[in-house]
């Protein structure tokens, strides 16, 4: 994954909308939201409220159906819109996982054997 050179950010974003839970620790139910700006190192959750900056969190992430579970902190906090994430406990497996997703985004479409007319 290319480094984003137009900004600050270490890694391009997608532009998606992936469900997302967050568990803070010490809470017994997690909040549900939804992912975007997605990269390899974090993303934008929208809430119904945000988070305290700081606040670490356990991540559920669905990408085309496969939960990826995995720890990261509050880096932005939005006035009552949602959080930018930062994933900081992210194994290989799970960052290869969300980087074939990330491919899936750049592949060509595949060619189609029906012809409209």
């Amino acid at each position: 994954m290319a480094a984003a050179s137009e900004n600050k950010r270490r890694f391009m974003r997608r532009n998606c909308a992936v469900p997302i839970e967050l568990r803070t620790h010490g809470t017994p139910f997690p909040l549900f939201g939804e992912a975007t700006d997605l990269s390899p190192g974090g993303c934008y959750v929208r809430l119904l409220s945000s988070l305290r900056l700081g606040v670490n969190v356990d991540i559920v992430l669905w990408l085309d159906g496969v939960k990826l579970s995995f720890r990261g902190k509050v880096r932005t906090a939005d006035t009552s819109v949602g959080n930018g994430m930062e994933f900081t406990g992210m194994n290989e497996e799970q960052r290869s996982r969300l980087l074939a997703y990330f491919d899936a985004f750049s592949a060509p479409p595949a060619k189609s054997d029906f012809i409209f007319r």
